[in-house]
């Protein structure tokens, strides 16, 4: 078994992703989704909350010195949701890691747990379910180098009895479980993805700067990235705040693993050591490429807009 901590911890990331997909097809083929609406579009169902008290619970127990982040970090832990014989990705352990990533102790890992990235989406059912996804980001001194994304109904529409797939990466290892086809992309104008159930006129403003383009509206930070990495689309944007650290430190890690970026509309990469905002005041970008060329293209209005809000919002 190896040696390496960073490789377990992520082994054992990938594991609970898919122990915790099986939980989230479980809940809404059940139709007992005890919703919770905690305003402005942000739900909270009985998957998230098992799924979180799954993640959280077994990498504590299993990484006792593993710091843990997660959305819903109001949920009480109990042992019975703790997976005491977790068996680690094989595949993971058997990957070859980079001396930074081996060097790395269990106490400097910080865990970024979204249980249950698009639960409107999940709420709404049928098409909408291959947005969802589990996202567990790995950030070591603010910096995110691995993470897993569970997508529980991929390809649900073809196959209902869809088991999902599970994405993961590390920087420095790279990433497996993409569908990547770059013919997808062979198309006379570049295509983007951005949010779909929180579009406003700076988010269309800011699109309008990139015409002509195709634009895809889909749910879910991490379904977002899967688009970019899956060569489905060539960035996504979001020029507004919204995201939060767990949204996208998974995300990130593996983007920045298969050679792109995830990061502020200016360009600007963001920390996640734990004692900063949760949430990602400048909004997002993501791709392949440089940062700088795309962000070079978001008009200073929108970007003054976006922090003309981030500085109304913390003034509060």
């Amino acid at each position: 078994m190896t040696e390496c901590v960073f490789a377990r911890v992520l082994a054992a990331s990938v594991a609970l992703s898919r122990h915790a997909g099986e939980i989230v097809r479980q809940v809404r083929l059940s139709n007992a989704l005890d919703i919770v609406d905690k305003g402005k579009q942000d739900y909270q169902t009985k998957a998230d909350r098992e799924c979180q008290r799954l993640i959280v619970g077994s990498l504590h127990k299993h990484f006792p010195a593993l710091k843990c982040i997660g959305e819903e970090d109001d949920i009480v832990e109990t042992s019975e949701s703790t997976l005491s014989d977790l068996k680690l990705d094989e595949d993971v352990l058997a990957a070859s890691y980079p001396d930074n990533l081996t060097s790395i102790e269990e106490s400097e890992i910080i865990a970024w747990v979204d249980p249950l990235d698009g639960t409107k989406e999940y709420t709404e059912g049928g098409e909408w379910l291959e947005h969802v996804t589990v996202l567990i980001g790995l950030s070591v001194n603010g910096v995110p180098l691995g993470g897993v994304i569970n997508q529980p109904f991929y390809q649900y529409m073809a196959n209902k009895e869809t088991k999902g797939r599970t994405v993961w990466g590390a920087v420095g290892v790279g990433v497996r479980g993409l569908e990547e086809n770059l013919d997808l992309l062979s198309t006379d104008k570049p295509v983007y993805t951005t949010t779909r159930s929180h579009s406003s006129p700076v988010v269309n403003e800011c699109l309008a700067a990139f015409e002509p383009c195709a634009v895809k509206r889909l749910g879910g930070a991490g379904h977002k990235v899967l688009a970019v990495l899956d060569r489905k689309v060539h960035a996504y944007i979001y020029p507004s705040l919204g995201c939060k650290k767990w949204d996208t430190c998974a995300p990130e890690a593996i983007i920045r693993a298969a050679g792109g970026y995830l990061t502020d509309i200016e360009g600007n990469a963001y920390t996640y050591t734990g004692s900063e905002e949760r949430m990602n005041w400048m909004g997002e970008l993501a791709g392949f490429g440089e940062a700088k060329d795309i962000a070079s293209r978001v008009p200073p209005s929108v970007v003054e807009k976006v922090r003309q809000t981030m500085n109304n919002k913390m003034s509060k």
